[in-house]
């Protein structure tokens, strides 16, 4: 047993040299791990884009009469008394102080009164008026009435599911109604696919109030979802194929649960072969939203040297929690901060036996604000955030040697999503840029899992992904335009990928930047098969670099 350890620890010394390289090469542990984390973001880039944006949209509101001023007569008003308007009003108070010490005429008075109503309404204050009693104004006094609009009862239309509603909408009964909450609702009750949820707002049988009436469609919240595609590597598994499955609201409450598992279709047992379990659960919370993921993930590859091959295996295990809370909503975005608590542990073995001094146990907390923003026909998402090692939840110690990966590192993270609709000839078209961002401060060395590695379909394309470059700090940019052709259900696009790295890491590499270009075909057939091929190629990447002068991939994936 103790040589086998022995050999084990040799064989990892080799390995862990091969690390060194120009670039990162499949032999390189890391590489899988790097892998899984960009499919993750990937996942992530696509749940944003598909994520609903729900933006309500009341009708104008009329201006109120003008109460007894006489058409054409003016006053000059010294002082506007605006009653029943407590501090959170105070944007109205701004704008009568700008009328104060003029001459007004009834013309004058409803300007204001549109003025003031308009704003209501951009604030979502749509059952809330201001009006204008009958009044003297030969004192030089104007007095107006704020009448606060309230909610009254939740209820359903006839004929509609009842489903909770109470965790999924930041308002009760009694509150002050505004719209934006009234969307915020709505929207975390479609994020669960299988309902959609339509608002209108009814008369109450109390004075002030408006009762807000839900009508609810659902489907089916159980479906399965089997896909396979390329993107695996050839050392351990270059066909990969997923099984996940969805439910919908479990508990009711808007809720989402999914389990997904995965492998590699090589079946060659024991020498290569990937395998994964993945865990996500999130639950809406008004504002809020708590979320729950587990990943696990197992790969084995078979390392050709000299004197004897030797099978190289690995096991990673990644838990997050985080807490999302939206800060503010207008007619066409939000502002929400997010933070959130991650724990990664990976171990190696060589032969089946595990190696002791290659295991890693990594907590980071991550904090950070985002913004999506409706900029006419177009959306922009932006999420900057600051990530940092911490030693919580039993977290490896510092190594203290200065050359040595540091788990106790502190980074910034951008994240930038645009998307806008581009007309082509007769067909719709898309335009969609992604950009990620990495700078890790004080120029530590990181391991390898935590480097931004480009270079593959979910960074760079043009490349396969067997050999990426990899350093502390980078980015990379994709760009797309997509056609759609609606006979095919099918959109044909073409994009173009840059990234760049930097770092200690990359002293001994002879470049730092990729380049490559995409060809492609997506779309549906009958809704429930979903497919992706393209064909891409590198444009630029450093001497020596391997690629391939072609490189195609494939997705295709059934909704049951």
């Amino acid at each position: 047993m103790n040589r086998q350890i022995c050999c084990a620890v040799f064989c990892a010394l080799a390995l862990s040299g091969t690390a060194s390289h120009v670039y990162a090469a499949p032999g390189d542990g890391s590489r899988q791990e790097q892998l899984d984390e960009a499919r993750r973001q990937e996942d992530e880039r696509e749940a944003r884009r598909r994520e609903p944006s729900i933006h309500l949209t009341p009708g104008d509101v009329q201006a109120q009469p003008a109460g007894t001023a006489p058409n054409g007569q003016t006053f000059l008003i010294n002082e506007i008394t605006l009653r029943n308007a407590a501090d959170r009003w105070n944007f109205l108070t701004r704008i009568t102080k700008q009328y104060e010490g003029r001459e007004l005429d009834l013309s004058a008075v409803n300007t204001l009164l549109r003025e003031l109503n308009q704003k209501l309404l951009a604030r979502g204050y749509v059952t809330t008026r201001v009006t204008l009693p009958e009044q003297n104004l030969r004192g030089g006094h104007l007095v107006l009435d704020l009448r606060i609009g309230y909610m009254g009862e939740m209820k359903y239309a006839e004929g509609s599911p009842h489903i909770p509603w109470r965790n999924s909408f930041p308002i009760r009964k009694g509150d002050v109604l505004n719209l934006r909450a009234l969307e915020q609702g709505v929207e975390q009750m479609h994020k669960v696919s299988s309902q959609r949820v339509d608002i209108r707002l009814i008369p109450s049988d109390r004075e002030g109030y408006s009762d807000v009436e839900l009508t609810v469609q659902r489907g089916r919240n159980v479906f399965g979802i089997l896909s396979v595609d390329n993107s695996g590597l050839d050392a351990t598994g270059k066909l990969q194929a997923g099984f996940t499955l969805s439910i919908d609201s479990p508990t009711g409450a808007s809720d989402l649960l999914r389990l997904g598992f995965d492998l590699d279709g090589a079946h060659d047992g024991y020498r290569r072969g990937t395998r994964g379990k993945n865990f996500y659960y999130a639950v809406p919370l008004g504002y809020d939203t708590l979320s729950l993921s587990h990943y696990r993930s197992d790969y084995r590859q078979t390392v050709h040297v000299r004197p004897y091959p030797f099978v190289s295996g690995g096991a990673s295990r990644t838990t997050r929690l985080t807490w999302n809370r939206v800060l503010s909503r207008t007619q066409t975005g939000k502002t929400a901060f997010e933070v959130s608590i991650r724990k990664r542990d990976s171990e190696q073995s060589i032969n089946g036996v595990r190696i002791p001094i290659q295991d890693k146990k990594m907590t980071s907390l991550e904090f950070g604000i985002s913004q999506k923003q409706n900029i006419g026909s177009a959306q922009l998402f932006g999420r900057l955030s600051h990530r940092m090692g911490v030693d919580w939840f039993g977290a490896q110690r510092e190594n203290p040697h200065p050359d040595a990966p540091k788990s106790r590192y502190r980074m910034w993270l951008l994240d930038l999503d645009y998307q806008k609709p581009i007309p082509m000839g007769k067909r719709r078209g898309t335009f969609t840029s992604s950009f990620h961002g990495q700078w890790t401060v004080e120029g530590k060395r990181l391991y390898g899992a935590d480097m931004v590695s480009i270079g593959g379909r979910y960074t760079v394309r043009g490349f396969d992904g067997e050999y990426t470059l990899s350093g502390e700090s980078g980015w990379y940019w994709q760009n797309e335009i997509a056609a759609y052709f609606q006979e095919l259900d099918a959109s044909l696009y073409i994009g173009l990928d840059l990234g760049m790295i930097y770092g200690s890491s990359i002293e001994t590499q002879f470049g730092h930047s990729l380049m490559g270009a995409v060809l492609g075909v997506r779309g549906a057939v009958a809704k429930d098969f979903t497919y992706d091929l393209f064909i891409a190629a590198p444009i630029r990447r450093p001497p020596g670099f391997p690629a391939d002068r072609m490189t195609t991939g494939f997705r295709a994936a059934l909704k049951f």
